[in-house]
This record gives structure tokens, C-alpha cells and sequence, in this order.
């Protein structure tokens, strides 16, 4: 908790000195998108829903498609909260369109999570069969996920013990 404290006093103390210290945008949003984390974990959901909108703002005009989707589905987590429920669901396929095709792994991760929260709430809303397949989706995208996390793995582990072999051959003594 104190640790919290902590770096929300020089997040806030970061805001008040830019641009006047810096002018580092991308600085400058992350210092928001860190702002939203704490203000969820305090509870105040309206402080947290201005800073996710000013990191938004940020990475818009930076145009960081995987960025803008992780604050839209920041976004809808903060309404999931606050219970309006399709106002957080807006946020949520906002997010998901913005990553229609994009296969690597941290929009993997982004799109599972948000059908997961989607999921859930269409759940809150008695709709389990939406729910469900929303549900199904992200599980689905889960492994896909592990898949590529996998394959990465191996293909590096495959490198590493070929760099291995051929520094042996060069090594070994005639």
C-alpha cells in the first residue's frame, strides 16, 4: 500500500511538471495509464475513467492501435465497474475491432481478456448463451496464445543450443 502511495505522489508530481520538464507524450501517457491502476485499486472509478481518457487522448494522436485498444479495454473494465454495462461492452468490442487480424502476442492477450470481461457481462445481464460464447472465444484465443508463447519458446531454445553446437565445432581441438 505504501509502495502505492508512493508512486502515485510522483505520478501526480510527473503531470504537474510536464510539459514544462519534459515533453515526452509517451511518458506522459504511461504516467495516466498508471494512474487508472491505482485509481481502480482505490475504488474511484470516476478519476480513473479521466486518466484512462487522457492516455487515450495521448495514443490516439500517437496512433498505438495496441495501446488505444489496452485503454478502451481498461475503459471497459472501469464501466464494468460502475455497472453500465453496455457502455463498458461498447469499449470492449472498440477494443477488439481495433485488433481484428492482429495475431501477435500481446493483442492475443488483450482480445482474450476482453472476451473474457465481455463474457461476463453478458452474464450480468442474464444472457449466459451470449455469454458462454464470449466465454468460449477467449479460451479459444487463451490458446492460441500459449500456442504462439510455446512455439516462440522452442524456436528460441532451438537457436540457443545451435549457436551452442556451433561453437563447440569451432572449439574443439584437430
Amino acid at each position: 500500500q505504501q509502495l502505492i502511495d508512493s508512486a502515485e505522489i510522483y505520478y501526480k508530481k510527473s503531470l504537474r511538471y510536464y510539459p514544462k520538464y519534459s515533453s515526452d507524450e509517451s511518458a506522459l501517457a504511461t504516467v495516466y495509464s498508471n494512474l487508472v491502476g491505482i485509481s481502480v485499486g482505490y475504488g474511484n472509478f470516476d478519476l480513473a475513467e479521466e486518466y484512462a481518457a487522457n492516455a487515450l487522448g495521448v495514443y490516439t494522436r500517437q496512433k498505438d492501435t495496441m495501446k488505444i485498444a489496452g485503454v478502451l479495454a481498461n475503459l471497459g473494465s472501469i464501466c464494468m465497474y460502475k455497472r453500465a454495462l453496455d457502455k463498458s461492452n461498447d469499449y470492449y468490442f472498440r477494443a477488439i475491432d481495433l485488433l481484428e487480424g492482429n495475431t501477435d502476442l500481446k493483442a492475443l492477450e488483450i482480445k482474450a481478456l476482453t472476451f473474457d470481461n465481455i463474457s461476463q457481462i453478458y452474464s450480468l445481464k442474464d444472457d449466459y448463451k451470449s455469454g458462454y460464447d464470449y466465454l468460449f472465444k477467449s479460451i479459444t484465443m487463451d490458446k492460441l496464445l500459449m500456442k504462439k508463447i510455446n512455439q516462440n519458446k522452442i524456436t528460441e531454445i532451438k537457436a540457443k543450443y545451435n549457436v551452442s553446437k556451433d561453437c563447440l565445432l569451432y572449439t574443439s581441438p584437430s
